[in-house]
């Protein structure tokens, strides 16, 4: 069966910061297109952050599917497509001996993709825009609430 999983964030600063980030999983059924999705709310890299984004979608996905990524993070792209075996061969660490940036999350995605055919999506796509805007809310409303709770706190 073929899934597809769309991984978005709020922005595309590479440096570690707070993040809000989505995932979309989609897929054909016999009702026609099924979709699920969530936030993600993250601390890390830019590509930590979709890392962590695209491994929260695949762990609702049944093993032996086919999954196409999407993203729009090249550095994430290029490693699927061109470190994944190499560097998981080596215990998640560059060859000098040093782990690679977010092992832990590159160690999961290894886990998690074993038994799936894994087809890199690079750039934007068909749920891009759409993310982006329910992201920008979602900061909104997440701002909202931060200031609610200041309010409230300092009465």
């Amino acid at each position: 069966m073929r899934v597809d999983v769309y991984a978005e964030t709020n922005t595309k600063a590479m440096q570690a910061r707070k993040r809000s980030c989505m995932y979309v999983v989609a897929c054909d059924t016999k009702k026609g297109l099924a979709t699920i999705g969530d936030y993600v709310e993250n601390n890390n890299t830019y590509a930590g952050a979709i890392l962590d984004t695209i491994n929260k979608a695949l762990r609702r996905i049944k093993t032996g599917s086919e999954v196409h990524l999407h993203t729009s993070n090249n550095i994430v792209i290029d490693m699927i497509t061109n470190w994944i075996d190499e560097i998981a061969e080596r215990g998640f660490c560059k060859k000098n001996g040093d782990p690679v940036a977010n092992r832990d999350e590159w160690h999961e995605y290894w886990e998690l993709t074993k038994n799936m055919i894994i087809i890199p999506e690079p750039g934007p796509h068909t749920f891009s825009s759409w993310m982006s805007n329910e992201l920008y809310k979602h900061d909104i409303e997440i701002a909202k609430k931060a200031e609610s709770a200041t309010v409230y706190a300092s009465e």
